[in-house]
């Protein structure tokens, strides 16, 4: 397995872990995943809930919506004829395959 590979398998992991964490499903929007965060942090936060939540869970809510906000941020869309009579699963196919070996 070549270190591209493992570090794109890293990667979807990290990215599943903090769809998990903020309770998304894998389709979500902008609005859904900072909403999902905002309860989050309410149900979490000390001061705000009765949850004994603590610093490291926080924590985890602030990097899971980060890692998430910056993926949607840096994703370059394709607006070529091709790619978009393409099915969604067949364009990531097609875009990653050779560098996750999907």
């Amino acid at each position: 397995m070549t270190k591209s590979c493992k570090k794109g398998e890293k990667m979807i992991k990290k990215y599943h872990e903090a769809i998990k964490t903020l309770d998304l499903n894998n389709k979500f929007t902008i609005k859904t995943l900072k909403e999902h965060y905002k309860e989050k942090i309410k149900e979490n936060h000390p001061d705000l809930s009765k949850n004994t939540a603590d610093g490291k869970t926080i924590q985890n809510i602030k990097e899971a919506y980060e890692l998430l906000l910056d993926y949607i941020e840096h994703y370059e869309f394709s607006f070529n004829e091709s790619d978009i009579k393409l099915k969604p699963e067949d364009y990531i196919k097609q875009k990653f395959e050779n560098e996750w070996k999907i």
